[in-house]
């Protein structure tokens, strides 16, 4: 993709149309996070094939709260050289000032590209915001994902990786990936995440 093209998803990303803005007692005000990030796996205990993988890692995201409105390009995918995937999605954090402030603010080249294109650049006082709530997600049970007892190896990288983009509470420890390991359940991995709240379309 080019530099352009990348430009210009991250500029309309945050440009998405205003939800309902009634909030329940649990529920707090949010807004869209745009990231990019290359989410590498190198596996021991489990090996994927190509689509299996990229449909596993979109899975995890999102049952952790990611729009959908996602973009997994594939860079890589053998034996010898890993499993490397280039991502583009948007996560709910909480509308503070400061994170407000952060999807708001554009560099020279997002600024000139929006104005050869004619997009209006959301300011922090016109940005969507809309409800989310703090939800426990247990990615081993999630059966969307579809986890198994040799994915150990996956989600300690989704762990170690993913996480720390995702508005969290606090991260989980690390996971003991064995080879061999005969358990029939996947190694469990929960996370409080903040989730947009049900309630509201995507």
């Amino acid at each position: 993709m080019s530099v352009i093209g990348r430009t210009l998803g991250g500029i309309a990303v945050v440009c998405l149309g205003a939800w309902g803005t009634e909030v329940a007692a649990s529920e707090i005000d949010a807004v869209w996070k745009p990231q990019q990030f290359t989410f590498s796996y190198f596996g021991v205990t489990s090996r994927y094939a190509c689509s299996e993988f990229e449909s596993r890692v979109r899975q995890i995201l999102l049952a952790l709260g990611a729009h959908e409105n996602m973009q997994v390009d594939r860079r890589e995918c053998s034996e010898s050289a890993g499993m490397h995937l280039q991502i583009r999605f948007m996560s709910p954090i909480e509308a503070t000032p400061e994170n407000v402030r952060g999807v708001t603010t554009f560099d020279a080249e997002q600024q000139l590209i929006a104005r050869m294109k004619g997009i209006d650049l959301p300011s922090e006082e016109d940005i969507a915001r809309f409800p989310a709530e703090w939800q426990e997600i247990s990615l081993s049970r999630d059966r969307r994902i579809g986890l198994r007892a040799g994915d150990c190896e996956l989600l300690e990288q989704v762990r170690r990786q993913l996480l720390p983009l995702i508005a969290t509470r606090a991260l989980p420890k690390r996971l003991v990936c064995v080879q061999g390991n005969l358990s029939s359940r996947p190694p469990p991995l929960s996370v409080s995440a903040l989730i947009a709240s049900a309630n509201q379309a995507r």
